[in-house]
């Protein structure tokens, strides 16, 4: 199943993603376990980290600006 959210701009970035964390939790009955972002600031800032840390979530970060590396196909 592929979610796709367009954001405003990436101070929408956390709250967005707690929404889709709940979304994803009550219809699924699961927890989300690991996550991939990329190491820029809209993923790696207070908030972001303690509900990781809080919620058990692995947190896969890769390098900014590295399609390839962040899953992308090259080309």
């Amino acid at each position: 199943m592929l979610w796709v959210y367009v954001l405003k701009s990436k101070d929408n970035t956390f709250e967005t993603f707690r929404t889709w964390k709940n979304i994803i939790e009550n219809k699924k009955g699961k927890s989300v376990k690991v996550t991939r972002t990329n190491n820029e600031l809209e993923f790696c800032n207070k908030e972001f980290n303690q509900m990781c840390k809080d919620g058990g979530i692995i947190r896969h970060l890769t390098a900014p600006k590295n399609p390839k590396q962040n899953g992308w196909p090259s080309g």
